[in-house]
């Protein structure tokens, strides 16, 4: 993707949208209205202004502002002399390397010139992989033809490569450059980003406000400069880091800009705007908005490259189906409005769906039954072709047998049903209409809700498009689950028995491959940490043991009381009800959930013989097993469901933690007030205050911290803390750490930061940093020393941290406490 020279100017902006990007950003720290604009001297005053502040983000203390800024010229240059991790501390060394990238070229150097790679003009200095974004696969050491020593880069382009953080919307694990139809536009985005890197540079990412993605800046801008003809628009968000560099292309149609001026132009299309912004925002328990509605909508006008990506039309399909939202008519009315011309301005759509609506409507209204039945009918097949179908062929029959008009008939519908582009975004159409009809016509259609009071916020929103500077986002996205794995170093010890013979107790093993490996189970370990959780001060769940003293029918319940009890909470229960009472079964999922800890190597345990011969005539012969080994598991953490109690759907379907939401309301009060109920995972659910779940978690964490326990301490005391553990939050109840820690015979453990850093990669965009591994000092050096010198540049980058397993857990217990990390008790958008 390049251009021809441009005649005279020093700087082009070509087709390739990262030097274009780069471009722009020149043109703007410059004070050019455009690139062709900018001359040899402005590029000697930007290129002075990229050297000092390169050189003062790549020696800067991991505690500065500047370090965040290297962050980010890390994720874009992660093997350049600035990012390097062998790169001098020294800024006197460090800052000539830096200026030479930038030096003028006269064409007396060693090699011919030849076209830039760019935008075509004559050069003679070439520039490898490790100084060009996104260029070239780091896997390899070399793809270049033999003889051939890298890409020739004209002074400009050259500039305009490491411009591109200041033009991007940057994060400190990628970036997002823009392409435009419009120039105007593409400029306005650079000089929004420009501002906004001026600000990390000087005082982090922690200097900007939340909220705020480069979708909105890219609407702000459509609006700002009254683009009013199409124009398409492209977002290319991408990653270019040690491993496999990423990219991600979202586009928004060439409309666009039409509908968004018939928004800005039209009352009742800007407040139903507003309406879906509202309804989009989320905000925490003390009212704080934790996901901005303004931002989440801008992204609903840019579609995916892949497809996986929600559309506006389908969102305000999702609101205005949900039964739980008790829109007020005018709201439905404005929601209503927005769908159907964006589906005739974006999409290109004429939808005539007003017959075919009247039909269904005087169905639900009028047919056999109750019409909230024949609503909740017609939801579930809204969206099917022959569901959808069958129910107009039972409407027509019913309606003609009833002697009631029948708005139209199989060739009014025919474009409903049949397989042909843009049906199915006409059956969201249809639906849309459905509901707004019979809300005229006062047939309820859905629930009294908290919602139904969004209209009186959306009159305190700002203006539609509207952008703050302030209004900035840093940060990963919403995690909902904490995956990790722990090993815990058993030294002579028998930590948790199995069925002995005799008298000789015998430790838990399996046999694997044939060999023995020693394990510690589960429920052993989960006991140790709820154990813990009583030593902090939490209240356990009473037990009581039910059913026969001995025989088949043995049982024992905890109180099944989450709401009360965190360990209830945490570690699930199942209490299963007596038959001859006919009584109802509870029961609750564990949200931490962890494996068995497994010995990573084979270990036959060792025979202890004992004699008790003090006092006795004939002494009592006894013997036991012991062993040392490294003993590991995964687990996981499902953080939203902790305080969150589901009950059984209206068709009695899902796991009861409560059996009614009355009963589960009455006992949280009891336990603090606040609870509230709410939809979790397609359930009815009541859900404890936000403290309250934040206190959970952080007990689960700092009884990790100090975990203990287990059995034959009196003759095999160890120590049971972690002597391992590592945490990555993930947006998905996946564990991608299995292969990262494991063993080997006759080595014992193994940890492979090759295979971390391979993981993380794959699961790009699911996982938040930084890596959080906690490792005892002493514990097993060789290997520690290994894993930081192959995870070196993700540690200075901050992805990974190392510290002390206790540290690690407390000071992540401590940011769970503090409401730092809310955004990981709800579950993340998809």
């Amino acid at each position: 993707m390049s251009a021809p020279a441009v005649e005279g100017g020093p700087l082009a902006a070509t087709g390739h949208p990262l030097q274009r990007a780069g471009a722009w950003a020149v043109a703007v720290l410059a004070g050019r209205e455009h690139p062709r604009e900018v001359s040899s001297g402005d590029l000697d005053a930007v290129a002075g202004q990229l050297v000092r502040e390169i050189s003062l983000a790549a020696v800067a203390g991991k505690e500065s502002a500047a370090y965040e800024w290297w962050k980010v010229l890390f994720a874009l240059f992660p093997n350049s002399k600035a990012t390097h991790s062998k790169r001098s501390g020294d800024r006197t060394v460090l800052e000539p390397q830096i200026e030479a990238m930038f030096a003028p070229d006269d064409g007396t150097g060693a090699l011919p010139e030849r076209p830039c790679t760019y935008c075509g003009a004559p050069s003679s200095v070439v520039w490898t992989k490790s100084t060009l974004a996104m260029f070239d696969t780091n896997k390899a050491l070399n793809t270049l033809p033999p003889g051939v020593p890298g890409w020739p880069v004209c002074r400009g382009c050259r500039i305009a490569a490491w411009a591109l953080p200041y033009g991007a919307w940057v994060t400190a694990g990628s970036a997002t450059v823009l392409s435009c139809e419009e120039e105007a536009v593409e400029r306005a985005f650079a000089e929004r980003n420009v501002r906004r890197a001026r600000r990390i540079a000087l005082a982090g990412f922690g200097a900007l406000r939340p909220g705020g993605r480069a979708e909105r800046v890219v609407l702000a801008a459509l609006r700002a400069q009254r683009v009013e003809s199409p124009a398409a628009s492209t977002l290319w968000s991408f990653k270019n880091d040690n491993q496999e560099p990423w990219l991600r292309v979202t586009r928004a149609r060439r409309a666009v800009p039409l509908f968004l001026a018939t928004v800005d132009g039209n009352e009742p299309l800007r407040r139903g705007w507003h309406i879906l912004e509202a309804a989009l925002t989320r905000r925490d328990q003390e009212g704080a908005v934790i996901a901005s509605g303004a931002d989440e909508t801008a992204r609903l006008l840019f579609e995916a490259e892949d497809g996986r990506s929600r559309t506006l039309l389908f969102q305000l399909h999702q609101l205005l189906q949900d039964p739980k939202r008790a829109w007020s008519l005018s709201q439905r009315e404005a929601l209503t409005r927005l769908a159907f011309d964006y589906a005739e301005r974006v999409l290109g759509m004429e939808p005539d769906l007003e017959a075919v609506a009247v039909l269904v409507a005087d169905w639900i209204e009028h047919g056999s039954g109750s019409p909230r039945g024949r609503l909740a009918e017609y939801r579930n097949v809204v969206l099917s072709d022959y569901g959808l179908g069958q129910l107009l062929i039972r409407a027509h029959f019913r309606l003609t047998l009833d002697g009631r008009p029948v708005a139209t008939g199989p060739e009014g519908w025919k474009p409903l049903i049949a397989r042909r582009p843009r049906a199915w975004e006409s059956r969201m159409l249809l639906a849309a209409r459905v509901l707004q009809l019979l809300q005229e016509r006062g047939v309820v259609v859905g629930e009294r809700s908290a919602d139904e009071d969004v209209e009186e916020t959306v009159q305190e929103e700002p203006g539609f498009g509207q952008y703050d500077d302030d209004d900035d986002e840093w940060g990963g996205g919403v995690m909902a689950y904490l995956a990790g794995k722990m090993v815990l170093a058993i030294e002579a010890g028998a930590p948790n028995n199995g069925r002995g013979e005799e008298t000789k107790a015998k430790v838990k093993f399996a046999r694997v491959r044939g060999r023995v490996h020693p394990y510690i189970s589960a429920q052993a370990a989960r006991r140790w940490v709820r154990d813990g959780m009583v030593e902090l001060g939490s209240s356990a769940s009473p037990v009581q043991r039910v059913g026969k003293p001995q025989g088949k029918a043995q049982k024992a319940n905890t109180a099944a009381n989450p709401a009360k009890y965190p360990d209830d909470d945490l570690f699930g229960y199942m209490r299963a009800g007596a038959k001859k009472d006919d009584a109802a079964t509870t029961l609750r999922d564990s949200p931490f959930m962890l494996g068995t800890l497994m010995s990573v190597e084979p270990a036959r345990p060792t025979e202890d013989f004992g004699v008790m011969a003090r006092g006795v005539v004939e002494p009592v012969l006894h013997g036991h097993e012991f062993y040392t080994a490294d003993l590991a598991a995964p687990f996981l953490l499902d953080v939203p469901r902790i305080g969150t109690f589901t009950m059984p759907d209206s068709n009695g379907a899902g796991r009861p933690n409560y059996l009614s939401q009355e009963q589960a309301l009455q006992v949280a009060e009891a336990v603090k007030t606040g609870a509230k109920a709410v939809e979790f995972r397609s359930l009815p659910a009541v859900r404890l205050p936000i403290a309250e779940r934040r206190a959970r978690a952080a007990l689960l964490l700092e009884s990790l911290a100090h975990l203990s326990g287990g059995a034959k301490q009196a003759l095999h005391y160890g120590d049971r803390v972690p002597s391992l553990i590592v945490l990555v939050p993930f947006k998905g109840g996946i564990n991608p750490l299995a292969n990262f820690i494991d063993g080997v015979e006759g080595s014992g453990l193994r940890v492979r930061g090759e295979v971390l850093r391979a993981e993380l990669e794959a699961w790009d965009g699911e996982w938040e940093a930084p890596v959080r591994v906690g490792w005892r000092p002493g514990f097993r050096d060789d290997l520690r020393e290994a894993f930081a010198k192959t995870c070196q540049s993700e540690i200075d980058a901050g992805q990974i941290v190392i510290d002390h397993p206790r540290t690690v857990l407390r000071t992540l217990a401590d940011e769970l406490r503090g409401g730092g990390l809310d955004g990981w008790f709800d579950d993340p958008e998809r």
